[in-house]
C-alpha cells in the first residue's frame, strides 16, 4: 500500500482562515521534492512502474526499454537505492507494462505491451516470488494491432486477472482472458477508431464489475466502456479530451465515492478533468495548464489531507506539474524541477520515510528518482488553494462560491462568502 507523506495535517480551510486573522507561520501541506538521482539507461526507457516485486515490504521498479526489447527490474535496498536485478527479453519495441498476480501464487507478475508491427503482442513475465522473472508467454495479437499499453482487470468476475490492451494502430481494444493459471487467450478486439494509446480499469458505475477508460490520440477523445455484468465490455460514449491525449488516471477527485478521470492532453498543454455521475457517465469539468506536452498523469494524495492531487509529466520540459486538490478541484500550478523531460511518471514511497517520491523516465537515457520531503512555508492570508501565492485561482474560488456559507472561500470565517473575503484576497494579492 502506498503511504501518504507524514506532513503536519492542516486542511487548507484552516490555513486560509487562520492566516486572515493572524500572521502566524504554520506548516502548510505543500510537498517538496529533492533533486533527481539519475540511473543511466540505454535503449530509450519508455514506461515505468513501482511495486513490491520481491515481497520484502518496499517498492521496487520495473521499466521497459523500447529499443532494447527488454523489461528491466530494479530492486530497492529498503532505503530508496535501486540496483539492477534482472533484464528480461520480451518482443520488439515494448511500451507499456503493468503488474498483477496473474497465476494467483501471491506475488506480482508483469504484462508488457510490445508495439512493433511484426510482433504485436503481450508478453507475460512470471515472478518466482523473489523478483526473478521468466517470459512464459508472448501472446500474439493481430499484426497491425501495435499495443501501446496494457491494463489488468477481472473482466468476467471469475476471481483472476484478465488483460486489455490499447491497440494503437489496430484501432481497437484487445481483450485477453486468463485461464486461472496465468495463461491468456486473445478473445476479442473491441472497435475503436481513434488510435488508442492508453487504458486503465476500474469500477466506474459501482456495480462490482471492472470497466475501462481509453484515450485516443488521433480522435482527441476519451472512450468509456462499461462491463455488462456478463463479462462483456460495452462502449458507452466518447468525450472530447483535448488535443492528442496521451494518458489518463482514475480516482475519486471530488470525494463522492465514484471514480473520476483526468487526461493528459499532450497537444493542448493541459490536463482535462471529467467528473463521474456515479453511473459511469463522464462530464467535462475543466482544463488545467500542465506544461508543454503533458505525457503522463497520476492521482495521489501528496499532502496527507485525504484528497487526490494531480501529478503530471512533461515530455517537452524539465519540470513536472503538481496541483493540489482543494476540495473537488485543483489549485494553482506548482512547478517541480525534474532534471529533464519526463515521458512517464510514477509515484511511490521508495525509501519508506512516509513521503511519496517521484520516479520518471525520459524516453532517451535516464531513469530518475526524486525523494519527497515536507516544506514549511509562511501561511499567506487568502491563499485558499495553499500554493504559496494569492492569485487568480483564489479569486475565482471566492467568486464561484459567492454567497455560500462557511467553506474554503469564507476566509474570515463569518459564515458567508462575501465582499469581506474578496477584499482579503485583493489586499494580499501576490501573483499576476
Amino acid at each position: 500500500m502506498i503511504m501518504a507523506p507524514r506532513f503536519i495535517t492542516l486542511v487548507f480551510i484552516t490555513c486560509a482562515a487562520s492566516c486572515a486573522l493572524s500572521s502566524a507561520v504554520v506548516a502548510t501541506p505543500i510537498p517538496e521534492f529533492e533533486s533527481a538521482i539519475e540511473y543511466v539507461q540505454n535503449d530509450r526507457p519508455t514506461f515505468v512502474i513501482s511495486r513490491d516485486f520481491d515481497g520484502d515490504g518496499d517498492f521496487d521498479v520495473a521499466l521497459t526499454r523500447r529499443d532494447g526489447n527488454v523489461a528491466v527490474i530494479f530492486l530497492n535496498n529498503g532505503q530508496g537505492a535501486l540496483s539492477l536485478h534482472q533484464t528480461v527479453n520480451v518482443q520488439v519495441a515494448p511500451r507499456g507494462l503493468e503488474a498483477g498476480d496473474f497465476d494467483d501464487d501471491g506475488d506480482l507478475d508483469i504484462a508488457v505491451a510490445n508495439w512493433s508491427t511484426g510482433s504485436s503482442s503481450i508478453s507475460i513475465l512470471k515472478n518466482d516470488g523473489n523478483a526473478n522473472f521468466t517470459n512464459v508467454q508472448n501472446l500474439m495479437l493481430t499484426q497491425a494491432a501495435r499495443p501501446r499499453a496494457v491494463a489488468p482487470l477481472d473482466i468476467d468476475n471469475d476471481g483472476d486477472l484478465d488483460l486489455v490492451s490499447a491497440n494503437n494502430f489496430g484501432n481497437s481494444v484487445g481483450v485477453m482472458i486468463n485461464n486461472g493459471s496465468g495463461v491468456f487467450a486473445h478473445v476479442a478486439d473491441l472497435p475503436n477508431s481513434g488510435q488508442p494509446g492508453s487504458v486503465h480499469a476500474g469500477d466506474l458505475n459501482g456495480d462490482g464489475w471492472s470497466d475501462i477508460v481509453v484515450t485516443n490520440r488521433a480522435e482527441d477523445s476519451l472512450s468509456v466502456y462499461l462491463n455488462d455484468g456478463a463479462g462483456n465490455l460495452v462502449h458507452l460514449d466518447n468525450h472530447y479530451a483535448g488535443n492528442a491525449p496521451r494518458d489518463e488516471a482514475l480516482g475519486d477527485i471530488d470525494g463522492d465515492g465514484d471514480l473520476d478521470v483526468v487526461v493528459a492532453a499532450g497537444g493542448a498543454g493541459a490536463v482535462q478533468v471529467f467528473m463521474n455521475n456515479g453511473a459511469g457517465e463522464m462530464t467535462f469539468f475543466r482544463s488545467y495548464q500542465a506544461g508543454s506536452i503533458p505525457h503522463s498523469v497520476k492521482l495521489h494524495d501528496l499532502n496527507d489531507d485525504g484528497m487526490l492531487d494531480l501529478i503530471v509529466a512533461d515530455a517537452d520540459g524539465v519540470n513536472a506539474t503538481i496541483r493540489l486538490n482543494t476540495g473537488g478541484s485543483f489549485g494553482g500550478r506548482i512547478v517541480e524541477p525534474a532534471g529533464g523531460v519526463q515521458v512517464f511518471i510514477e509515484v511511490a514511497d521508495l525509501n519508506g520515510d512516509g513521503y511519496l517520491d517521484l520516479i520518471h523516465v525520459d524516453g532517451v537515457l535516464q531513469l530518475r528518482v526524486q525523494f519527497g520531503a515536507p516544506v514549511e512555508v509562511e501561511c499567506i492570508p487568502a491563499d485558499i488553494d495553499v500554493n504559496g501565492v494569492v492569485n487568480a485561482s483564489d479569486l475565482a474560488y471566492v467568486l464561484a462560491t459567492w454567497g455560500a456559507g462557511s467553506g474554503p472561500a469564507d476566509i474570515n470565517m463569518d459564515g458567508v462568502v462575501n465582499g469581506t473575503d474578496l477584499a482579503i484576497v485583493l489586499s494580499n494579492w501576490s501573483s499576476p
